[in-house]
């Protein structure tokens, strides 16, 4: 009787084999790293549009719904730039806009924090300030860089204690500081690593500077809230400058820029004395993976490009306001 013997694999025929398991696997690996890549950015540019969309939702629902009341010198809105706390390991990863926004508005949310049993005080309009933070969206205060964002606060004063504190002041932001009642914040996005606010301007001037030639024509002036504060020429409109101010002030007698003096009757024909039509936000996202490396290397954002565009995206919105 033969003994049946079982043969294996050779070593030539596992090397071979091996060899084209590896030649496949090189084959695969790339492709699968690309198709995660492809997804990640997808999925990135995709949170970042939905970002983009809330904060423009919750922003034209109160712009919207300004008020603006024009014979006084209250102030009805104010923007101006602030400069944020944060420590991202250097500081040209400062965020290069950090704009504050504070106005009137007859919210949908007036009274929205009130207990269930109590009475509703009347009236409508709140008091509402958009700010730029660097912190914790979860925790507040939080000392470490762990899970620190740029984040947007809302933050709105009830309509009562706008009223007997707020409303009616030449200072918005001196009555908004020192205004003790009940403020509700909450984060409307993370992630937003510049914010700034143009400001359509339409005004009437003269046609001619002939003192003899009364005739006048609908001008515009674009303004931009800037530290730096200075012209920025022409555009291809010759009815349309545009320049920068370190604050603007709209108030029921005219437009001011200057943060500490009061704001007086501007002179007629000037775009100070106009009124403020829309408001172009302009809004740069930054998503975590563009922000962890920063924070655990330092590097330097704005001096990377390639980093800088592959990890933000910049979205645009006019708003339009009410006519005083």
């Amino acid at each position: 009787m033969k003994k049946s013997i079982l043969k294996g694999f050779s070593l030539i025929e596992l090397m071979v084999a091996m060899a084209v398991t590896t030649f496949i696997i090189l084959l695969i690996v790339p492709v699968t790293v690309l198709a995660i890549d492809g997804w990640q950015k997808t999925e990135s540019q995709i949170n970042s549009t939905r970002i983009a969309r809330i904060v423009f939702d919750s922003l034209v629902e109160d712009l919207e719904q300004a008020v603006i009341q024009s014979g006084s010198d209250a102030e009805w809105l104010r923007c101006e730039e602030i400069t944020l706390n944060e420590d991202l390991g250097n500081n040209a990863n400062r965020s290069p806009s950090v704009t504050q926004l504070t106005f009137f508005s007859t919210a949908n949310d007036a009274y929205a924090n009130l207990a269930a049993e109590a009475p509703n005080p009347g009236g409508d309009v709140c008091v509402i300030r958009y700010e730029m933070l660097f912190e914790d969206p979860f925790v507040n205060n939080n000392t470490t860089l762990d899970n620190n964002t740029y984040i947007l606060q809302r933050t709105r004063i009830n309509p009562d204690n706008t009223f007997t504190d707020v409303i009616g002041n030449s200072d918005l932001n001196a009555a908004y500081d020192t205004e003790r009642g009940d403020r509700f914040s909450s984060v409307v996005a993370e992630g937003i690593y510049s914010l700034a606010y143009n400001f359509n301007i339409e005004y009437t001037r003269k046609k001619n500077d002939d003192d003899d030639d009364d005739e006048v024509v609908v001008a515009y002036q674009i303004v931009t809230v800037s530290q730096s504060a200075r012209g920025r020429g022409n555009d291809a409109s010759s009815r349309t400058t545009v320049s920068s101010v370190p604050v603007l002030r709209y108030t029921g007698i005219g437009i001011g820029s200057n943060p500490a003096a009061a704001v007086t009757a501007p002179e007629v024909g000037s775009w100070q004395a106009g009124v403020i039509k829309s408001i172009d936000v302009v809004m740069t996202i930054i998503d975590r993976q563009g922000l962890e490396p920063l924070k655990n290397t330092g590097a330097d954002l704005t001096s990377n490009q390639s980093h800088f565009s592959e990890y933000t995206k910049t979205f645009k919105r006019t708003i339009f306001l009410p006519s005083p």
